[in-house]
């Protein structure tokens, strides 16, 4: 006969020559209510965050729309988000009103909600002077899960240059503690599919089914068909994955195909194929519910040419600043719309309970300054996907009447269920609110 529930952190586990191993299940009929609303035991579905980074502005004229509402039309800069567009929401009007040296005040300030410690003569010698906000949400939402937060990237040149230490990461857990993004697939394959409980990884492990084959044994005749199937797929998928090391793949709740080593090339990656496998990663993390939180800095303001891809022969930052080649500035944008377009399809389309991951989760995506050229921090490209469990609307374009982006900030924090009284730091020229944004709210 069978079980009417089974525990949502079960996993299937055995040891391959005395190493541990585990393989996380997905979100199994049999672990849900009859609506597919909640777990069995009556535990919510997971809400999840997402922090998505990109350096050195977009172009305001061809970027922000000019209706408000849920009639905005797609400017030639959102419309890689074409196939998104009913999932987020485009924010315009909110500022950065803390002065200082752009572009490491500004990101201060969206990362921590506090301006930056000066830490030595250098004009470029900052810090943070707290932990960024993911850090304390992390703590919050990512109880029980193998990985409280993970942090990852596309590209970055890995050069300092004096830039202090604001610069190439999303995170930080305080002063002089950057938590820098892992940039290689491989490792981060290893981190999510080893036995997060030991560290152990799998890479080069030919036997993982096998080791699994008396839990995996146990576990079927406790499921309906169809979690029967969804499981016998999962364990074939990874059993591609022994056989097919070379070729990427995915799946629900499945191990995507571990990438090759040296695929893509750290120091001058594909940068699409990059994205999409941290995509796919970062989707899985979720499905098995490894992590509830991540931070994914695309690329930053002075990294070195990056868009070799379409034949920018200076950097990012150089090429938004000045006169510079902003026809080709254009084109960066408009190619990291649609890099960030492929996650949040990605999780749209990716079943859980009665809805998708999205659902689930809210992703806030952002530049640390809203054109280079001139250093604005006005009008700061922010957009938000995903309705944080049902909390947060999405579809439409908001703008605000030059407040400050921390307001953006605790709406989300809210939205997934804390109860901060306000983000940000009295006093810091106005980047500090105890109110949110009720038009963002369901």
């Amino acid at each position: 006969m069978m079980n009417s529930s089974l525990n949502r952190r079960t996993f299937l586990r055995g040891a391959a020559c005395g190493v541990p191993i585990a393989i996380a299940l997905p979100a199994l009929d049999i672990m849900l209510n009859n609506n597919g609303t909640a777990h069995a035991g009556g535990e919510p579905l997971p809400q999840r965050l997402g922090v998505w980074g990109w350096g050195s502005e977009v172009h305001r004229d061809k970027y922000f729309p000019t209706q408000t509402g849920a009639n905005w039309e797609l400017t030639e800069e959102l419309a890689p988000l074409a196939n998104v567009r009913s999932r987020i929401t485009v924010l315009s009007g909110y500022d950065i009103k803390t002065g200082g040296i752009s572009h490491h005040q500004p990101t201060t300030i969206v990362k921590t909600g506090q301006r930056f410690e000066r830490t030595g003569p250098g004009a470029f010698d900052n810090d943070v002077r707290v932990a960024s906000f993911d850090i304390d949400v992390a703590a919050a939402l990512g109880t029980g899960t193998p990985f409280s937060k993970l942090d990852v990237g596309v590209y970055s040149d890995g050069i300092f240059k004096g830039e202090g230490l604001t610069t190439r990461a999303l995170s930080h857990a305080g002063p002089n503690q950057p938590i820098y993004p892992e940039l290689s697939p491989q490792v981060l394959f290893d981190r999510l599919f080893g036995d997060a409980s030991t560290g152990v990884h799998l890479l080069g492990r030919k036997s993982v089914l096998n080791a699994i084959k008396g839990d995996t044994q146990a576990l079927l005749p406790r499921l309906g068909a169809a979690d029967k199937i969804r499981v016998e797929q999962h364990l074939d998928a990874i059993r591609a994955i022994e056989d097919r090391i070379d070729n990427p793949t995915g799946g629900e709740c499945q191990a995507p195909q571990r990438p090759p080593v040296g695929e893509p090339d750290l120091s001058k990656p594909d940068l699409v194929l990059h994205n999409e496998l941290m995509v796919e990663l970062l989707t899985m993390a979720f499905v098995c519910d490894l992590t509830r939180v991540f931070t994914f800095r695309h690329h930053g303001w002075t990294d070195d040419p990056m868009f070799w891809n379409f034949g920018a022969t200076n950097s990012h930052h150089n090429l938004s600043h000045g006169g510079g080649d902003q026809a080709m500035v254009h084109k960066t944008v408009i190619f990291t719309m649609e890099q960030l377009a492929k996650l949040i399809d990605r999780l749209m389309s990716t079943p859980e309970g009665d809805s998708d991951l999205l659902y689930n989760s809210v992703i806030m995506a952002y530049s640390e300054v809203s054109e280079g050229r001139t250093h604005s921090t006005e009008d700061m490209p922010i957009i938000i996907a995903g309705e944080a469990g049902g909390a947060l609307r999405t579809g439409f374009h908001h703008k605000g009447n030059g407040e400050t982006a921390m307001k953006v900030h605790l709406t989300l924090v809210r939205a997934l269920g804390l109860n901060w009284p306000s983000f940000g730091k009295d006093g810091d020229q106005g980047d500090y609110t105890t109110e949110s944004i009720g038009e963002l709210e369901a």
